[in-house]
């Protein structure tokens, strides 16, 4: 009788398909709104971290609480002098993270970051630049920004120029890939350009970025830092990357509310999953009635009811997976900051079966007291 299962769990649902319709409409709007609002959430985190995670550095050495690389805090630049002398640094370089305001060619102001490097040493742009070739050669004035920023900085091509915080730059080339979480823009430039640039002190610097040379391990140099610089923290890239990610994710509460969008769509995806299990068993209690009175056990009858609601997650999830590609390459298309991984649709996939098999627990209840003599009754 086992074999009976799947086939009645199916018929079961194909012979009522509006009702089979409604449950995968649920289904798929659960998968379609967690893939959507946690992959919006996981591009707006890749954009938190995408300096720290391009730029080969070991240890970033910072100003004790720095919450995250876009709030950096000044530090004393003597600091790189101070790291230098450390045995076993490789080499250490300098980075500045501060604000400015660009003006346009037509007068508005836009707020923007800039990301200062030093000339000629280990950090060279850690980004793909068009035109081909194009780099910060070192002439006064110079920056970068990405190709993604151009209409909102009104920058048509290389060679255009603006003001930032009063100076006068020239952009002259556009990257790929160099955005921010705050969505202000970021503008590439020499160190001593950015902080003439920008709203930085004089004599500060926003980062330290450390090497460790051969042979030398990353937690032995750390301690070395640490012991140089007792004031500052020392971090790898991996842990900065994680701090970063903590401070938006449960600093500000952002991936709580992403979080509880996507649980929403599940429980509002479970609840009519369970509705239409509900009501599939109460309008078909009669052949649930002859299976019992047939002999089926209760295992049988939760293969069945089970089978129902995996039937109902793997169709929506996969109407939900494709509609949520479909959706993603046009929220791309605004800008707006999405990626769709497969261990996350994995995750969704998981979630979903779950979400059912919960929601089938009400139904299932119900065959399980379901009398086999009501078969026989008028």
């Amino acid at each position: 009788m086992s074999s009976l299962t799947v086939p009645f769990a199916r018929r079961a649902l194909l012979h009522h398909r509006r009702r089979l319709a409604a449950a995968l409409a649920g289904v798929t709007l659960a998968v379609v709104l967690a893939n959507l609002e946690i992959g919006i959430l996981s591009g707006f985190m890749s954009n938190a971290v995408v300096f720290i995670e391009k730029i080969p550095a070991d240890l970033w050495v910072m100003a004790r609480g720095t919450p995250n690389f876009d709030m950096s805090h000044a530090m004393p630049e003597s600091n790189l002098d101070r790291i230098k002398s450390v045995r076993g640094v490789l080499w250490a370089e300098k980075m500045l993270v501060a604000w400015a305001n660009w003006q346009t060619a037509s007068g508005s102001i836009q707020n923007s970051q800039v990301v200062g490097l030093p000339p000629g040493g280990h950090l060279s742009v850690p980004f793909p630049v068009e035109p081909a070739g194009v780099a910060l050669s070192g002439i006064p004035g110079e920056a970068l920004i990405d190709r993604t920023d151009q209409a909102r900085l009104l920058v048509t091509g290389p060679g255009e120029s603006a003001e930032l915080t009063g100076r006068r730059i020239v952009v002259r080339g556009f990257t790929t890939g160099m955005r921010s979480f705050t969505t202000n823009p970021y503008v590439l430039m020499h160190f001593e350009d950015a902080r003439k640039s920008s709203l930085a002190a004089p004599g500060t610097t926003s980062y330290v970025l450390v090497k460790a040379a051969p042979g030398v391990t990353v937690e032995e140099l750390r301690a070395e830092v640490r012991r140089a610089l007792p004031e500052a923290d020392v971090l790898t890239s991996a842990e900065f990357s994680r701090r970063t990610k903590a401070y938006w994710i449960f600093g500000t509460g952002l991936g709580g509310a992403f979080f509880l969008t996507a649980l929403l769509g599940f429980l509002v995806g479970g609840v009519i999953v369970g509705q239409v299990l509900y009501a599939l068993v109460q309008e078909q209690r009669a052949e649930f009635g002859v299976l019992k009175a047939m002999g089926a056990g209760r295992a049988m009858l939760l293969r069945i009811i089970a089978g129902q609601a995996l039937i109902i997650a793997l169709a929506g999830a996969a109407l939900g997976q494709l509609l949520s590609v479909g959706l993603a390459h046009l929220i791309r298309t605004t800008g707006s900051p999405l990626e769709l991984a497969w261990d996350l649709c994995a995750a969704v996939l998981a979630a979903v079966m779950v979400t059912c098999l919960a929601a089938a627990a009400l139904p299932l209840r119900r065959v399980l007291k379901l009398e086999p003599a009501m078969v026989f009754r008028g």
